[in-house]
């Protein structure tokens, strides 16, 4: 069984960081079928292959620490689960960071691994399931997508990096090279 995360730790809107976060992935995310706001990432001039590769190459533990699950129909909510509880466990995702680690783990469900980690991120913060703590002196963002209580989705993301992805759908002629 997954460690249960407890989403408690306050937050507020005042926090500037916080709700530019918040903003772009919930209210305004680049994701079809989310919010009558949302500006989809064609709209900013990507293709999916290239926000891709993009934003492997700018954030070093989207290269190495992204783990994607397939969810191909033939697979039930609870195998699904499983995969992401043993994700978690072989990498020790837990109620605490014990390095500065980030990690991204999450089910593919629209055949775009880019577009299945928005998604995860979005579904966390619109449903409430995050704790945004410091550790190393840095802002680190505990995000957890259920569906159905099953598990979805664990990812714990630095703050910097939250706000580094949402520069970059932003920004794509920045990132044309």
């Amino acid at each position: 069984m997954s460690v249960q995360w407890k989403f408690e730790a306050p937050f507020s809107f005042e926090d500037k960081k916080f709700a530019r976060i918040y903003r772009f992935f919930v209210i305004e995310p680049p994701l079809e079928n989310t919010s009558k706001r949302a500006k989809l990432l064609n709209e900013y001039g990507w293709s999916q292959k290239k926000i891709t590769t993009v934003l492997k190459k700018q954030i070093p533990s989207l290269n190495k620490n992204w783990k994607t699950i397939s969810a191909k129909d033939s697979k039930n909510l609870e195998e699904i689960e499983q995969d992401v509880k043993n994700l978690c466990k072989k990498n020790k995702i837990l109620d605490e960071v014990s390095e500065r680690k980030e990690v991204f783990i999450h089910t593919d469900m629209r055949n775009h691994k880019t577009k299945s980690l928005l998604y995860t991120i979005r579904c966390a913060f619109a449903h409430g399931a995050f704790n945004k703590k410091e550790y190393f002196g840095e802002q680190f963002y505990f995000l957890e997508n259920r569906d159905k209580q099953k598990l979805r989705g664990r990812i714990v993301v630095k703050e910097e990096t939250l706000l580094k992805i949402i520069e970059i759908i932003e920004n794509p002629k920045t990132y044309e090279k």
